[in-house]
């Protein structure tokens, strides 16, 4: 989970940083251009969300990094709008290796956020917090 953790605060810083400065250039000017495809409205879309979901992504990192339960569902939430906006620019623009990067590491991240082991290892708040029927049986069975 740690190495998920670290790899998701990298992955997030850069892709952010790639899509502040696709912003920044704007749609139409060289690598921009080239990346999205035909630019406008909807390359303006993809760099703004890409944004958004990165800033998730680093979010991410530092609750897999703490264990957090929290951590577990941003990445799973990461996973599936990765899936929307990656599937959508490769489908628009072509094979890009930046994109692909990040629907792949979108895929393994939100198989392990689901597999048994990490949903035991990082329990969830239900888990954690005992019922209070569960704390009754407990008292009669002292």
């Amino acid at each position: 989970m740690t190495t998920f953790g670290v790899l998701s605060i990298g992955f997030g810083a850069f892709y952010t940083v790639m899509g502040l400065r696709m912003i920044y250039d704007g749609p139409g000017h060289g690598a921009a251009a080239e990346a999205v495809g035909a630019g406008g409205g909807f390359a303006a879309f993809v760099w703004v969300a890409t944004v958004a979901i990165n800033l998730q992504l680093i979010g991410c990192g530092i609750g897999l990094f703490r264990m957090t339960t929290w951590g577990r569902t941003l990445g799973i939430a990461y996973g599936g709008l990765s899936v929307i906006i990656y599937g959508s620019w490769l489908l628009t623009s072509g094979f890009g290796v930046l994109p692909s990067m990040a629907l792949i590491y979108s895929v393994l991240l939100s198989a392990m956020c689901l597999s048994p082991a990490w949903q035991t290892a990082l329990g969830s708040s239900q888990a954690t917090t005992p019922t209070s029927a569960s704390t009754d049986a407990q008292r009669a069975a002292a």
